[in-house]
């Protein structure tokens, strides 16, 4: 069985990966993706993930016309085109994600009757989940509450599609006609439609399989979505309707992770074809690992700060599976520590840092007239301080706080064998900042270089032969951004 994803979209540079990478992890073989002409590289993405996912891509030209006309023309032409190539086709926008709930791939899902013809699954529309500013995350992680069941707009559908069985007779984007064959439901019950095609006649049944749709997202995305659909009028009213958030649902850490993984297995291939392309390797200095301090943070009362396995950090619990903290230092940079964990298949997550990171840097502080190794730890960005809360609160470390005091003071504890990371030191830490006097050191110039890697090496790229407009375009693919030497 050859099963495809259509996908109709606009710049979705920061989001398409985790979409692609969701609907791989589900068993789907191949992509054919329409570029509403972006401006955002997302062409160029897909263009350059495009042997990983084996997308086939058409890029449109801008049309000011109707975005609904584009897209249905979009999907006829799929239909006709690839009748005979696939089975089963989905037609998907980038903001829907088919979840099943049973755990079975795709193939399984539509391992269907030879009369069934289409299979409808039901939106469960996602709020913001109090998100203004787009979240660095995945939309599948960011986003975590959704509206209820018995809410209208949950009763659109978006459809799998046997493309052989098309009639050839148009309705909308949501509902293909199929003939006399049968329109189903996930639990292959014949669909009751109401008087619009595609939209059911009573509230959907999530159980099986559901469309978790981020049509909401941030404010940021949702004011984004306004300027850019010039074919439909959106209003304020319509950011309270959707931004519906009653019911808390996170999706399953053993699935969230594998997703993940083929994220950042993407993002390598990407990175690796750019650096062949663009970079003179005459200029790359591998990174000096000697120089290199791993550390057990302890919050301060004395407890340990730890990851738990979906890579949120927290304070030690009892009865939970967890692993330190640890952080890493460069003997020339001790300004910035690089959290990681011994886990390579977490990303790690602070509460209130947007960021979700195999490794995550901060800045320290020295704190003054402490006899003991103590450091606020500070967002390299935002400038807020970590804290821990008193475990007698619940001990959550978040990041939240514009001015440090007790409840912000961390101890750096040097791990006494430093030998036993030797294997993570070499392929787990992507990035360092090194210092200006390491800089002249290796006579490299630090108002022109940028520190930039990934899991198996640590380069520095000038600006002499990186131009700006790629760094810009390589910080798209990767996890971490490109972050320039001051």
């Amino acid at each position: 069985m050859k099963i495809a994803v259509t996908g109709f979209v606009k710049n979705e540079s920061a989001d398409i990966l985790s979409w692609l990478s969701w609907y791989k992890n589900m068993g789907v073989n191949s992509f054919i993706m329409f570029d509403d002409a972006s401006t955002d590289k997302t062409a160029d993405l897909l263009e350059k993930a495009s042997d990983f996912f084996d997308i086939t891509l058409k890029v449109l030209p801008y049309d000011s016309g109707s975005h609904v006309e584009r897209q249905s023309e979009a999907y006829r032409e799929v239909l006709r085109t690839y009748k005979d190539k696939f089975d089963w086709i989905g037609f998907f926008d980038s903001d829907e994600f088919l979840n099943i709930n049973s755990g079975i791939n795709i193939h399984s899902f539509l391992d269907m009757s030879d009369e069934i013809g289409a299979v409808a699954i039901n939106w469960c529309n996602y709020g913001s989940s109090g998100h203004v500013i787009k979240p660095k995350s995945p939309p599948f992680l960011a986003y975590t509450r959704h509206s209820e069941v018995s809410s209208a707009i949950n009763r659109h559908v978006k459809s799998f599609v046997r493309p052989k069985l098309w009639s050839g007779k148009w309705v909308n984007v949501h509902y293909f006609d199929v003939g006399s064959y049968r329109y189903v439901d996930p639990s292959r019950e014949d669909v009751v439609w109401s008087k619009t095609p595609g939209i059911i006649a009573s509230n959907p049944k999530w159980y099986l399989a559901k469309i978790m749709h981020y049509q909401c997202r941030s404010m940021e995305h949702f004011i984004d979505r306004a300027k850019k659909r010039k074919d439909i009028t959106i209003t304020a009213n319509d950011w309270i309707n959707l931004d519906q958030n009653s019911i808390e649902e996170l999706v399953e850490v053993e699935k969230a992770n594998k997703v993940k993984n083929i994220m950042q297995e993407a993002k390598e291939r990407i990175f690796n074809n750019i650096i062949k392309e663009k970079i003179n390797t005459k200029n790359i200095i591998p990174a000096d690992f000697d120089d290199i301090l791993i550390f057990e943070l302890k919050r301060f009362d004395g407890f340990d700060v730890v990851v738990n396995e979906g890579g949120e950090v927290s304070s030690k619990k009892q009865g939970k599976k967890e692993e330190l903290l640890y952080g890493f230092l460069h003997k020339k940079n001790p300004n910035n520590i690089y959290f990681f964990t011994t886990n390579e298949k977490v990303d790690l997550a602070i509460k209130q840092d947007d960021r979700a990171r195999p490794v995550l840097r901060y800045k320290l502080n020295k704190k003054l007239d402490d006899e003991k190794n103590s450091f606020f730890i500070q967002h390299p960005i935002t400038e807020k301080f970590i804290s821990a809360e008193p475990i007698s609160l619940g001990g959550e470390i978040v990041c939240n706080r514009h001015d440090p005091s007790d409840w912000e003071s961390f101890e750096l504890i040097e791990v006494a064998d430093q030998d036993k990371f030797e294997v993570f030191r070499k392929k787990r830490f992507p990035i360092f900042l090194l210092s200006s006097e390491y800089n002249r050191d290796k006579n490299i110039d630090p108002n022109c270089s940028l520190f930039f890697g990934k899991y198996g090496e640590t380069i520095p790229i000038f600006y002499k032969t990186l131009p700006r407009n790629i760094v810009s375009l390589i910080e798209n693919f990767l996890p971490f951004p490109v972050e320039e030497v001051m």
